[in-house]
Parts: C-alpha cells; sequence; structure tokens
C-alpha cells in the first residue's frame, strides 16, 4: 500500500478516523487534568551516646551504629529482600507499584552491581497528593524508625546512658513538586489516536483485498467450469 493509497483509503473511511481521534481527544483533555504528586525525603542519622572520648554525636561513626541501623530497617521492611531503587537519590515514583506511598530505607552508597552501606543512615522516602500529606508521612515514618530502636534497646537490655539517638537530616523534608508535561501528554495522546486509526483502516483495507480476491477467485474457478462443461458437451459423439 501506498501513501495514495493510505491516504484514499482514509477519506474512504472517513467516519472510522472520525470515531477514533474523538475519543482520542477526549483521553487527552484528560490526560491534561492529572494531578500532581509530591515527593519528600529526608535521613535518620543514628548518633552514638556522647563520651569524653567522642563528645560530638555526629561525627562519631561506627560499624555497630550502621548495623543498628540496618536492624531497624529490617525489623520495619521484614527480613526479605526489599526493592532495590538503585542509587539513594532514585525518585521513588519511578518505582515498581507496590502499593506503598513511604520507603525506609538503609542508605546505599555502592552502585547497581555491589551495595555499599557506609553511613548510620536511614533514607526515608514518602509521596502524597499534597505536600501537607506528604511531610506527615515523613513524621509517621520518623516515630516509626523511633519506636522499633527503643524496641531493639529493650529487647537487648541497653542502659539509658548507652542509648543511641536520632536526628533528622534535614529537619524538615524536602519537598519536591512531580508534574508531568500537559501539552506533551496531550500530544502523545493524539498521535497515538492517529496511529491507532491508521492501524484500523489498514486491517479493514487488507481483510476487504482479501475478501476480493477470494471473491473474483470464485467467478473464475465457476466461468472455467461452465466452459469446460460446455466443451465436453459439444464435443460428445452423437
Amino acid at each position: 500500500m501506498t501513501l495514495a493509497d493510505l491516504m484514499r483509503a482514509l477519506m474512504r473511511r472517513w467516519y472510522l478516523v472520525l470515531l477514533v481521534m474523538s475519543a482520542a481527544l477526549v483521553l487527552a483533555f484528560l490526560a491534561t487534568r492529572s494531578e500532581p504528586m509530591y515527593h519528600a525525603r529526608t535521613e535518620v542519622v543514628f548518633l552514638a551516646p556522647s563520651s569524653a572520648r567522642y563528645p560530638n554525636e555526629l561525627v562519631t561513626s561506627s560499624e555497630s551504629l550502621i548495623l543498628t541501623a540496618g536492624a531497624v530497617s529490617e525489623r520495619i521492611n521484614g527480613a526479605g529482600r526489599r526493592l532495590d531503587f538503585g542509587a539513594s537519590t532514585v525518585n521513588p515514583v519511578g518505582s515498581p507499584d507496590t502499593g506503598e506511598d513511604t520507603w525506609i530505607t538503609l542508605l546505599d552508597t555502592g552502585n547497581q552491581w555491589v551495595p555499599a552501606f557506609e553511613h548510620q543512615v536511614l533514607v526515608i522516602d514518602a509521596t502524597g497528593t499534597t505536600p501537607e500529606r506528604a511531610e506527615a508521612r515523613i513524621a509517621e515514618a520518623a516515630d516509626l524508625v523511633r519506636t522499633e530502636l527503643i524496641a531493639l534497646e529493650d529487647e537487648q537490655g541497653v542502659d539509658e546512658i548507652n542509648r543511641i539517638g536520632l536526628r533528622l537530616s534535614p529537619e524538615t523534608p524536602q519537598i519536591t513538586v512531580i508534574d508531568g508535561s500537559s501539552a506533551r501528554a496531550a500530544g502523545m495522546t493524539l498521535f497515538l489516536g492517529l496511529l491507532a486509526s491508521i492501524a484500523i483502516v489498514v486491517v479493514l483495507e487488507v481483510r476487504g483485498s482479501k475478501a476480493q480476491d477470494e471473491a473474483v477467485k470464485t467467478r473464475l474457478t465457476r466461468h472455467r467450469r461452465r466452459r469446460v462443461r460446455r466443451r465436453r458437451g459439444t464435443a460428445a459423439p452423437l
């Protein structure tokens, strides 16, 4: 089918093109009406107990703190392997749809092949339809981390003086709006509608052409049979 044949087919079946493009226009309008999502992020830093030798809690880091942060994350998420979002800066909105709106993970500074846990930090990501909802989910997750840490230390019989502290960094979560391009969504929807129209018309044209070919073949076959019968009748002996 040449381009000219395609244009003639589209004009001949204009009613189908009009129907499909009308549906695409409605979908394009709905695509421009989508509500934005909001993403909030903060980090929970595990702080070692202050002492005369290590008075600054922020610069004190040890493997035990990292293990504790990992243990708290496991208590919250379960012992199974969690979803890998790649680097720690990956936007959770692009993650597989698991029905979750909050993620609590141990900070991974490695790559997609080799993880690396070098900091006693839990990263909290949350999404919401409003900035306030996303921030509220961050606060709920931070309270959950604090509760699980206390429960873990109680189980291990840790003295109050040796308890690990927590600090949010930053204390006010960073909130960003995630909003797609309305013009791009509408344009792509109309383009897909045009492709669907062309595909439907081409399929119908191909089927119609095959049906016509079959009809022509059938008529030719009947005509040949009649001619053969006539010849046989004429050539029959008297």
